[in-house]
């Protein structure tokens, strides 16, 4: 399968990219880092010709450096740019990298109506980048509806790089000292 990921280059898109490779896909990389931009159609429109499935991580992130308008430019209008690119290219599946930002429940901005949290809790996004997140989302759905491409939405709760110290957990007593052989010590870290 040919899967054309937006967002290659960043944290989410390396490893995915690396994950679908080491499964036997054929990846078609797409970021702004490498002079694509999913504000572009006709760029996405030639990405999308050959390719069974998108993985649509592109996306100005929460930064207080990020305007408004260059993140809906972005999220949004980038967003509908691969939909409709997909659609029209017979792309069969399409996975967008949404954000728990979506619900408007995080970080202390309200409390959740109920737990736990399912698809039909409500959302309540109010940041730049929830609503954006929001919009993608709805942007799929209508999508799915119109089109029948298989659409799904992850909300990604938090994006952070593996740890690159490696860690050890702590060494048990030997059998002879009367240990089971397992510890309820947690992890440490080397230091």
């Amino acid at each position: 399968m040919k899967v054309l990921v937006t967002g290659s280059s960043g944290v989410v898109g390396r490893y995915s990219v690396a994950a679908l490779q080491e499964a036997g896909h054929a990846v078609a990389p797409f970021d702004l880092v490498d002079g694509h931009d999913v504000r572009d159609p006709g760029a996405v429109e030639r990405a999308t010709r050959d390719a069974d499935a998108v993985l649509h991580l592109a996306a100005l992130g929460v930064s207080s450096a990020v305007r408004a308008p260059e993140m809906v430019a972005t999220n949004v209008d980038g967003t509908r740019t691969v939909l409709a690119a997909a659609t029209r290219s017979g792309v069969r599946r399409f996975v967008y990298a949404s954000s728990v930002n979506a619900l408007g429940v995080f970080l202390g901005l309200r409390a959740p109506d109920r737990l736990p949290i399912d698809d039909d809790h409500p959302c309540y996004a109010t940041s730049p980048y929830g609503v954006s997140k929001l919009l993608g989302e709805e942007l799929c759905a209508e999508s799915t509806r119109t089109s029948g491409m298989s659409t799904i939405c992850l909300r990604i709760p938090n994006v952070v790089e593996p740890i690159t110290t490696p860690w050890r957990a702590p060494r048990s007593r030997s059998a002879g000292s009367g240990s089971t052989g397992s510890s309820s010590t947690p992890a440490t870290w080397p230091t």
